[in-house]
Protein backbone atom coordinates (compact mmCIF):
# COMPACT_ATOMS: atom_id res chain seq x y z
CA UNK A 1 0.00 0.00 0.00
CA UNK A 2 1.56 3.44 -0.96
CA UNK A 3 1.76 5.41 2.64
CA UNK A 4 0.97 8.85 2.79
CA UNK A 5 3.87 11.60 2.52
CA UNK A 6 5.84 12.22 5.90
CA UNK A 7 6.44 16.03 6.20
CA UNK A 8 9.32 16.89 9.01
CA UNK A 9 7.58 19.21 12.05
CA UNK A 10 9.70 21.94 14.02
CA UNK A 11 11.23 19.02 16.15
CA UNK A 12 12.39 16.88 13.38
CA UNK A 13 10.09 14.35 13.55
CA UNK A 14 8.28 12.65 10.17
CA UNK A 15 4.40 13.13 10.11
CA UNK A 16 1.75 12.75 7.87
CA UNK A 17 -1.07 15.03 7.38
CA UNK A 18 -4.13 13.70 9.10
CA UNK A 19 -6.25 11.40 6.72
CA UNK A 20 -8.92 8.77 6.66
CA UNK A 21 -8.49 4.91 7.21
CA UNK A 22 -10.05 1.75 7.37
CA UNK A 23 -9.29 0.30 10.84
CA UNK A 24 -10.86 -3.10 11.11
CA UNK A 25 -13.91 -2.04 9.03
CA UNK A 26 -14.19 0.65 11.01
CA UNK A 27 -13.61 4.84 9.64
CA UNK A 28 -11.16 6.36 12.01
CA UNK A 29 -9.16 9.54 11.03
CA UNK A 30 -5.18 8.60 11.91
CA UNK A 31 -1.43 9.85 11.04
CA UNK A 32 1.74 8.34 9.92
CA UNK A 33 4.56 9.57 12.57
CA UNK A 34 8.45 8.72 12.09
CA UNK A 35 10.59 9.26 15.25
CA UNK A 36 13.85 7.72 14.04
CA UNK A 37 15.07 7.46 10.61
CA UNK A 38 16.20 3.78 11.28
CA UNK A 39 12.16 2.60 12.54
CA UNK A 40 9.79 2.40 10.00
CA UNK A 41 6.43 4.74 9.89
CA UNK A 42 3.86 3.62 12.13
CA UNK A 43 0.10 4.56 12.20
CA UNK A 44 -1.31 6.82 15.20
CA UNK A 45 -4.87 7.34 15.70
CA UNK A 46 -5.66 11.54 15.85
CA UNK A 47 -7.92 11.02 19.26
CA UNK A 48 -6.91 12.39 22.48
CA UNK A 49 -5.24 9.39 23.57
CA UNK A 50 -2.89 8.46 20.62
CA UNK A 51 -3.06 4.91 19.97
CA UNK A 52 -0.75 2.91 18.36
CA UNK A 53 -2.65 1.00 15.32
CA UNK A 54 -1.62 -2.18 13.88
CA UNK A 55 -0.88 -1.84 10.49
CA UNK A 56 -2.17 -4.79 9.26
CA UNK A 57 -5.58 -3.98 10.01
CA UNK A 58 -5.41 -0.77 8.01
CA UNK A 59 -7.00 -1.62 4.59
CA UNK A 60 -7.88 1.47 3.27
CA UNK A 61 -6.66 5.51 3.55
CA UNK A 62 -7.82 8.76 1.65
CA UNK A 63 -6.60 12.10 2.35
CA UNK A 64 -9.34 14.05 4.23
CA UNK A 65 -12.12 16.16 1.97
CA UNK A 66 -11.19 20.39 1.92
CA UNK A 67 -12.68 22.22 4.89
CA UNK A 68 -16.29 23.73 3.50
CA UNK A 69 -15.72 27.31 2.44
CA UNK A 70 -18.13 29.97 4.61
Amino acid sequence: MLLPELKKDQFGDLLSDNVLIVYSGDWQIARLEQFDEDCSPTWYSSCSEHWQLDSSKISHWEPLPPLPNT
